[in-house]
Formats: C-alpha cells, structure tokens, sequence
C-alpha cells in the first residue's frame, strides 16, 4: 500500500534485486477497517513480473468471499483477520484445499490466545504492531512481549507457524522483536519512505537483527 503505484512494476523489480523475501499486499475493503486499497486484478497483473512469493493480507469484512480470486491472481499465502472470520478453523481448511498458505492477523488489542484453537493448522501468524487500516502509525508498545507469548504458545502446541509482525517496524526495534521470536518483519512506510535505496535499508534492517 505504500508502494508507488505508477510505479509498480519498477519497485517490485527493485525490491527483488534489494534482497527482499516476499511481497505483501495490503487489501482493504473500507468496512473492516476505513481504507480502501485495490483488488485482485492488482495482484494477478504484478504476478508475471517477479519470482517472489506473494501474501495476501485480507482487512476485510467477509475474507471467505474473496479467497478464489486472490488464489488465482497469484497470492500464495492467504492472510485473514480472526477477528473478521466467524470460523476460523474452516477458513483455514478452505484455503489449504485452494493449495495456498494460511496464515491468520491478529490486531493489537486482541488477546495472543485466541488464536489457540487454530495455531497448529496454520502456516504464519501475522501480529499487527498498530491497528489496521493506514500506513505510518506508531508501534504499539507491548508488541514484543506480545511476540514473546506467541512464541510460546507456538512451542507449546508444537506448531510450525512462522512469526510475521506487521506496523511500525524500524531499525530502533527490529532486533528486540527478532529476539523475541519474529521469522519475517513486514515494512510499509519504514521500508518506501525513508529516503534510502530498498537494498540499503534491507541491509541495515538484517544488521539490525544480528
């Protein structure tokens, strides 16, 4: 979302050749949160320009509604909301029989165990370090012990979801969520709107991280 857009295909080439892992697309519907970003059609005409992995964060209402088209645009990781889905464990499964990844966001002021039920049949969790909906916000403080219990509870239910953390993300705290369990930080303004080049802040976030 806080790509470019006349620009797209440019920056995702950058962004390939800068180091990056994956590609995260913000799809906002204006009913779960008040934004509204692209659809589909986004995705599957940016498929055919790079390599990289794909996931689909879906702030939206009615996640169900939208998993075909996402999955044929080319999204191999599908991410829904808990707070948005009415049965978790469903979505999931329905995504897994599409052939792509499931992973489930969780916003701030929802509590890390409700995600226990679910947390073994998932492939990623996303933690939203700000509340949904616009780039730019402030880290929500309490994010990295909030990681740590995730972390936890992913040990102690043997599953293996990897940690995504989503929303204020900076070198000033990259390395404490790292520490406390991070697989993959997700970065919006902190990565296109600080006036370096995409490989110079990949390479001073990773350092970050040692």
């Amino acid at each position: 979302m806080c790509a470019d857009f006349a620009r797209l295909g440019e920056q995702i080439k950058a962004l390939e050749e800068a180091g990056c892992d994956r590609l995260h697309w913000d799809v906002m519907d204006g009913h779960f949160v008040p934004n509204l970003t692209f659809g589909a059609l986004v995705l599957e005409s940016a498929r055919g320009l790079t390599k990289l992995p794909f996931d689909a964060h879906l702030m939206v209402t009615d996640p169900a509604h939208w998993l075909d088209q996402f999955i044929a645009a080319g999204a191999n990781n599908i991410i829904f909301h808990i707070e948005a889905a009415r049965r978790a464990g469903s979505m999931v499964r329905e995504i897994r029989k599409r052939g792509a990844g499931a992973g489930i966001s969780i916003n701030p002021a929802t509590p890390v165990e409700a995600l226990e039920s679910v947390i073994r049949d998932i492939d990623l969790v996303l933690m939203m370090s700000v509340n949904p909906g616009f780039a730019g916000q402030k880290f929500v403080r309490g994010s990295v012990g909030r990681v740590r219990r995730l972390r936890a509870l992913i040990e102690r239910t043997g599953s293996r979801a990897k940690i995504q953390i989503d929303g204020g993300i900076r070198e000033t705290n990259i390395g404490a969520l790292w520490r406390a369990g991070v697989d993959c930080a997700v970065l919006g303004s902190g990565l296109f709107g600080g006036g370096r080049s995409f490989r110079a802040a990949i390479r001073a976030l990773r350092a970050a991280c040692r």
